[in-house]
Formats: C-alpha cells, sequence, structure tokens
C-alpha cells in the first residue's frame, strides 16, 4: 500500500487533502474538519433537523387523533352492546309475559 506522502511529495494547501485512489490516481478532496468531539456523552450541543421534529411532532399528533378516534369508537360500540341487550332483554320479557297470559286463558 502506498503512503500519500509518496504519491503526491508536495504540501497540501490548507483545504485540499489529496487522496490516492484504488487505481493509482490521486483526487483532490476539501478537507473536513471537525470542531466537536461525536460522543454523545461528551457533546451536549447537539443540532436537531427541523424536518425531523416536524415529521416527530407530525406522528404524535396522528397517534393522539388515531387514540381519541380508538376511544370514541370503544364509546359507541359499548353503548351499542348495551343498547342491544336491553331491547333483547324487553322482547324477552314480553315473550314471557305473552306465555304467561296464553297459559293463563287455557
Amino acid at each position: 500500500m502506498t503512503i500519500l506522502e509518496e504519491i503526491d511529495p508536495a504540501p497540501a494547501s490548507a483545504n485540499l487533502t489529496y487522496v490516492a485512489a484504488a487505481d493509482g490516481t490521486t483526487e483532490a478532496v476539501e478537507a473536513v474538519s471537525v470542531d466537536g468531539e461525536l460522543d454523545p456523552e461528551i457533546n451536549t450541543d447537539v443540532q436537531v433537523d427541523p424536518a425531523y421534529t416536524t415529521s416527530k411532532q407530525l406522528r404524535e399528533e396522528q397517534s393522539e387523533a388515531a387514540r381519541s378516534v380508538n376511544k370514541d369508537g370503544i364509546r359507541s360500540l359499548k353503548s351499542a352492546v348495551i343498547i342491544s341487550g336491553a331491547v333483547v332483554a324487553v322482547i324477552g320479557a314480553l315473550f314471557v309475559v305473552a306465555k304467561k297470559i296464553k297459559e293463563a286463558r287455557d
């Protein structure tokens, strides 16, 4: 493996770094400056992408809306079951009363 100094002995400028490619050619690449530490425990000043926070807020709002719709659906289902049960009980009571009246006539 060749060393960078062997390929390009000229000193690199402040903004350019010369990189050797696999085919033996060299390319000038802008140097990247790393100002901060990349360890999340040390670097607490993290820039957050506004698009991410917006999408996260939208997801939270959608999940809250879904929960409220789900609660409304459960309430309506619960009330429908209670009303249906009451109707069945009333119809059953009417049949029992009709049967008793029919037996009393005979």
